[in-house]
């Protein structure tokens, strides 16, 4: 269950059934049933998730930790997350990946655009 909190960043599967939020400076939450229960996932820890995207299918996410800056993909539907440290980068306003998660966007605040190949 979900407890009472800021939720203002979401990712969802192209069926509606699997999504991704996070609260305000706080951990990652998946369902898997349309939103009708939800599950911390504390893997990633605790941070300031800025935004998130979803493979067509809901397995493959992505995720901004804006403080340091890290990329974090998971390719189990978000039990697992995993830090990407080689690409730290701030600020950052918007990411959006493939269908299929093969690829990822990361939109800067200001400036170039970071462009990944999310390769699991």
């Amino acid at each position: 269950m979900v407890r009472s909190a800021f939720f203002s960043r979401f990712a969802i599967s192209a069926d509606g059934t699997k999504l991704v939020t996070a609260d305000d400076g706080g951990y990652i939450y998946t369902s898997i049933n349309s939103g009708a229960t939800w599950t911390q996932r504390t893997d990633a820890g605790s941070r300031y998730w800025r935004t998130f995207t979803s493979s067509d299918d809901g397995t493959k996410l992505v995720a901004f930790d804006n403080s340091p800056g890290y990329i974090y993909t998971s390719v189990d539907s978000g039990v697992t997350w995993t830090a990407q440290t080689s690409t730290a980068i701030t600020y950052r306003q918007g990411i959006d990946s493939t269908p299929d998660g093969s690829k990822i966007t990361v939109g800067p605040s200001s400036g170039s655009v970071f462009f990944g190949i999310y390769s699991p």
